[in-house]
């Protein structure tokens, strides 16, 4: 599990790996509940969206007016590149993966990502989330 979050042959490799091993969890159910009880796929995934997020640039800076991302931009800024790559990882163990596997993954993001990371982001930036 160190190495899911790394780019490079290393990171893709961990990465093909985890998602073979947690479609195995689909069929089984004693798999499923072997990674929902005795390892730490969720909490890494959703921990490594958290930090990944963190280092994610303040401001972009792009020549074009238009607020969309090209797929070219993403490529220009590697901190952007790594943290949409992990979020299409949790979204592609969420597609294959168990139910129970699903439901834990789901928690980890929701209350290890979106409400402690995500939220305070958003509040703080748009001023119609602040009470």
């Amino acid at each position: 599990m160190a190495f899911i979050h790394r780019d490079g042959s290393i990171g893709e490799e961990a990465r093909d790996a985890l998602l073979i091993f947690v479609s195995l969890s689909r069929q089984n159910d004693t798999l499923a509940n072997i990674i929902t009880s005795k390892s730490n796929v969720s909490p890494v995934l959703a921990t490594g969206l958290s930090g990944l997020y963190s280092v994610l640039p303040r401001k972009l800076d792009f020549e074009n007016d238009c607020y969309r991302l090209s797929p070219a931009n993403i490529e220009d800024v590697p901190e952007l590149n790594n943290f949409l790559a992990s979020v299409e990882l949790c979204n592609a163990v969420a597609k294959i993966c168990h139910k129970t596997v699903y439901d834990q993954l789901l928690d980890y993001l929701y209350h290890g990502f979106l409400l402690p990371v995500v939220g305070p982001a958003l509040s703080s930036t748009i001023p119609f989330f602040t009470k």
